[in-house]
């Protein structure tokens, strides 16, 4: 093959290397985005299992918290980190709030 014949395919391959790529930064952006909004979803669950006006977190709560923690969700890590420190957890305390330097979104 001669050069001249090969440049129209090394120009699609570029078009398509480039579209790919496009293609796999919005998924990545979208898979993002839907995790950010979960663990919104959680957190707000949490806060309506919670009796009004009452500092202590049920079970319930605790676990969606937990959910939007994994996430990566800043209230969520703050809350339970929160939590623990006041029960003399700090160890785990820390992790809650070391996760807070760790933004997945």
């Amino acid at each position: 093959m001669l050069p001249d014949q090969a440049l129209p395919i090394y120009n699609l391959l570029e078009k398509l290397l480039k579209e790919t790529h496009k293609s796999i930064n919005d998924c990545y952006k979208n898979e993002n985005l839907y995790k950010h909004q979960l663990a919104k979803i959680y957190c707000q669950q949490a806060q309506i299992c919670t009796p009004n006006g009452s500092t202590k977190l049920s079970k319930n709560s605790i676990g969606l918290y937990e959910n939007a923690a994994n996430l990566g969700s800043e209230e969520a890590n703050i809350k339970l980190g929160k939590i623990e420190f006041k029960s003399g957890n700090y160890v785990k305390a820390l992790e809650y709030f070391k996760n807070l330097c760790k933004r997945s979104f």
